[in-house]
């Protein structure tokens, strides 16, 4: 055995190359919250975006988690998209009294597919994203800027939704692509 390479390692520890390291300097962690593979969870991919973009600011952060919530999960995923296709973020995210408000276009409810399960999945991405930073304790939904008293049937949509665990797979976060 060379004793030289044979270091020991923490096992919790993440070993990175120097490449992908050089990669996520200046880079904020965020965490998005996709479905998994069999549509019954929700489970978080870690981005990492430039601070550049994010700054200090919690809604402009907030704002660049939605944006990145609706491009869906990386291609290197077998994560699944919950936001619709063609849905838009109308405004930037407004945050007053630790409550995040979302503006989103009439597509998030029109093109989505419905059922109680799939509508979950939809509105706990956002919250469970959002509510990762410091500052939001809760999420509130628009649609061209009117509040909405129901989502598409399942769910109450015209009241704050604050974080919900219990929704969060049990599976490690999944690395997007850097």
């Amino acid at each position: 055995i060379n004793e030289d390479t044979d270091e020991l390692r923490p096992v919790s520890s993440v070993v990175i190359s120097e490449d992908e390291a050089v990669k996520i300097m200046d880079k904020n962690p965020i965490y998005l919250y996709f479905a998994n593979e069999d549509n019954t969870k929700l489970r978080p991919e870690i981005r990492y975006i430039k601070l550049a973009d994010a700054g200090k600011n919690t809604e402009k952060l907030a704002t660049v988690i939605v944006k990145e919530l609706i491009k869906g999960p990386s291609k290197n995923t077998e994560l699944k998209a919950t936001i619709p296709e063609g849905t838009k973020l109308r405004t930037s995210v407004i945050i007053e009294g630790r409550i995040a408000t979302v503006d989103f276009s009439k597509e998030l409810i029109e093109n989505h597919t419905g059922g109680k399960d799939a509508e979950k999945l939809t509105i706990y991405s956002v919250v469970n994203s959002l509510t990762g930073l410091e500052g939001i304790k809760k999420v509130k939904f628009k649609i061209d800027g009117k509040t909405k008293a129901e989502f598409k049937g399942g769910f109450k949509f015209d009241a704050p939704f604050p974080r919900s665990t219990s929704i969060i797979s049990k599976e490690s976060p999944v690395r997007g692509e850097i």
